[in-house]
């Protein structure tokens, strides 16, 4: 797509169009271009990566959805030398982009990039950022541009491409760039002033007017904690629940908390867990990956149980050496199995059941969240919830070899994606 010549088209009401350059000639130099797409009602719109072999068969793909522009954003980044950045030029100039790999306590690699008008920069990071190296990994990549731009983010690793979150800094409203924990001027739901509650094994710290999201944090969390210790044992960790009721940059962290953007941070002693307060004016909009509102009990249940997750897995082998879907899905599982709702399963299924395929090199899973947590619900089904738990204890970084000992011994991967996929067509 050119941008060249324009065209109109019809999308017929909750359905799907897909969109894609015609034909795909495989021995030629890729080619990338860029499109404006405009609608007259609001429009879900995602882009669709893949990489094709010599017969332009697609071997794995990842569906990504767009974003506004922005000219800053941040990605947490497991894997650094596994990142692929894409970004996409729509102005009529050259816009200068800067990027630093930093934590709260260091900056790790720095670089530019220059993209030109009308067109865009696909690249690995490490092709963006000279001296970057492994162990950047587990920090903060942090990107700002002069211009706004589109922004999509790509992990690769083992042959599987999928997509990763994404967080926009400068493209919501802001009530205050400098409130502290307890100090936020959202509207909540009480007239209370700022606390903490305790809950089992964790604290809630909250800004006035937010204490009845508090209760809620602290009930959710409560049975969400119960399961954890007997699925994964005693957490070794203090944890911090920090409510916002507006969107602002956490100090020290060069992280924004917004609707749709939880963070928890942290080592094995102390974990700071940072979300937005359900009742806050800011997040009665639409919508989150499946097409709940931010403010949907069960949207805020799942990034709860999400976070919390993380404060009982992080400890062991498996979190770091499987840092993909592996992790991140396992993570979305428990949030979306915490809501006991049918229908989150559904919307999940539906998005992300053609992001798993099979190659020769494993089971392929193309989206971090949805993809990750619709497998691992299958995995829970046909094998047990234990066993997501003993592969996430394994001490190797070979997570195909540990799926294979999970399944038959005369099943192969794509056997195990076809069981999945009839998995999913007879339960949702």
């Amino acid at each position: 797509l050119t941008g060249s010549q324009g065209f109109d088209f019809e999308i017929d009401g909750s359905s799907m169009l897909v969109l894609r350059p015609s034909p795909i000639v495989v021995d030629e130099p890729l080619k990338t271009g860029w499109a404006i797409l405009e609608c007259d009602n609001p429009a879900e719109v995602s882009t669709v990566f893949a990489r094709l072999d010599a017969d332009g068969t697609v071997l794995d793909s990842v569906s990504i959805p767009n974003g506004a522009a922005t000219d800053a954003a941040q990605i947490y980044a497991p894997d650094v030398l596994g990142m692929a950045l894409a970004l996409m030029n729509t102005n009529e100039t050259a816009v200068d982009c800067s990027l630093q790999s930093s934590t709260n306590t260091q900056i790790h690699a720095q670089g530019t990039v220059s993209i030109e008008a009308k067109t865009n920069v696909v690249s690995m990071l490490w092709g963006l950022i000279d001296g970057l190296e492994a162990a950047d990994s587990w920090t903060r990549l942090g990107i700002t541009c002069e211009e706004p731009i589109s922004m999509l983010a790509l992990y690769i690793r083992d042959g599987q491409v999928s997509g990763v979150p994404l967080t926009p800094l400068r493209d919501v409203a802001v009530a205050s760039e400098d409130g502290e924990d307890g100090d936020d001027d959202g509207e909540g739901t009480d007239d209370g002033e700022a606390g903490e509650l305790n809950g089992d094994g964790f604290t809630v710290r909250y800004p006035a007017g937010y204490r009845d999201d508090a209760e809620f944090v602290v009930r959710v969390g409560n049975e969400a904690a119960a399961k954890f210790r007997a699925k994964y044992g005693d957490s070794p960790t203090e944890t911090t629940f920090h409510l916002h009721g507006h969107s602002q940059t956490i100090e020290g962290l060069n992280w924004r908390v917004q609707p749709g953007a939880s963070l928890a941070y942290g080592g094995v002693r102390a974990m700071d867990i940072y979300v937005m307060a359900r009742s806050s004016p800011e997040t009665d909009r639409c919508c989150n990956g499946i097409g709940l509102k931010f403010n949907d009990p069960r949207y805020t249940t799942t990034v709860i149980v999400h976070e919390l997750s993380t404060v009982y897995q992080h400890t062991y082998p498996g979190y770091n050496d499987y840092s993909g879907w592996y992790v991140q899905g396992l993570q979305q599982f428990e949030g979306l199995e915490a809501t006991g709702d049918r229908q989150v399963w559904q919307l999940t299924a539906r998005r992300a059941k053609d992001t798993i395929r099979c190659s020769t090199s494993g089971v392929l899973v193309g989206n971090l969240y949805w993809g990750g947590a619709i497998f691992h619900k299958y995995l829970a089904t046909r094998f047990g919830e234990e066993v997501q738990v003993a592969i996430l204890r394994a001490r190797h970084d070979d997570l195909q070899e540990e799926l294979a000992a999970v399944r038959p011994e005369d099943e192969s991967a794509c056997d195990m994606v076809d069981d999945f996929r009839a998995w999913v067509d007879e339960a949702y």
